[in-house]
C-alpha cells in the first residue's frame, strides 16, 4: 500500500516535470571564499521563476515562484529545481530561473554577474543542477559594501537588485531580504552622523 502511494507521487511529479518542461532535481553546491577556498556559512541562495503571457506584444514578466536556502557550516545548500505548475491557461513559466547567491562582504553571484576573479560561471543554472563549487569574491572597497548605485548590491525599488525579470514577494525570500538589509545597514552612517 505504501509503495503504491510512493509510486503514484513519483508518477505525478515526473508528469509535472515533463508537461511543464522544467528541471526536476535540485540545485546544489558549496559556496566558498574565492581566495582561501574556505566554506562560507550563512550565504543565501535564492531561485526565482517568472512567467509571461503566451500572447501579447511586449509580454511582461510576472512572478511565479521562489525558493531560498542558507548555506550550512560546510557551505552546502540544496534547493528544488521544480518551479511548480502554472495553472493559468494564458501564461507560461520561463524554463530558466533567476538565481542569486549573496553573502555579507562578498560580491553577489547571479546569472547576470556570473564571474569571480579566478572562476567563471558560464551557465550557473546548469552547474548548480550538477552540483558545483561557487566561488565568491570579497568586496574590495567600503563603497561597494554600502550598496551605492552601480555596486554589487544596487537596490531595486522592491529591494531585490539581483532579479531583473521579476521580483519575488517579500514573504518568499525573507532570508535574502534580511541579509540585504544587514549589508545595507552596515554601510550606512549611524543616525545623526554626517557624511
Amino acid at each position: 500500500m505504501a509503495i503504491e502511494g510512493l509510486l503514484r507521487h513519483v508518477a505525478i511529479l515526473t508528469a509535472a516535470c515533463v508537461l511543464t518542461g522544467t528541471a526536476c532535481g535540485h540545485y546544489h553546491g558549496t559556496v566558498v571564499d574565492d581566495e582561501t577556498g574556505r566554506p562560507l556559512e550563512g550565504a543565501v541562495v535564492a531561485v526565482v521563476w517568472c512567467k509571461r503571457p503566451i500572447f501579447g506584444m511586449d509580454r511582461p514578466y510576472y512572478f511565479h515562484n521562489a525558493y531560498e536556502a542558507v548555506t550550512d557550516k560546510q557551505g552546502r545548500f540544496s534547493i528544488t529545481a521544480f518551479a511548480g505548475i502554472d495553472w493559468s491557461p494564458t501564461t507560461m513559466t520561463e524554463s530558466s530561473p533567476e538565481i542569486a547567491i549573496n553573502m555579507p562582504g562578498y560580491r553577489p553571484v547571479t546569472i547576470y554577474t556570473q564571474y569571480t576573479h579566478a572562476h567563471m560561471h558560464k551557465n550557473l543554472e546548469r552547474e548548480l543542477l550538477g552540483g558545483t563549487v561557487v566561488r565568491m569574491t570579497k568586496l574590495s572597497a567600503p563603497v561597494e559594501q554600502r550598496g551605492t548605485r552601480g555596486s554589487a548590491i544596487a537596490p531595486s525599488p522592491r529591494g531585490h537588485g539581483q532579479f531583473l525579470r521579476c521580483w519575488p514577494p517579500r514573504e518568499k525570500t525573507p532570508a535574502l531580504l534580511q541579509l540585504l538589509d544587514l549589508q545595507r545597514d552596515a554601510g550606512s552612517p549611524a543616525r545623526g552622523d554626517a557624511r
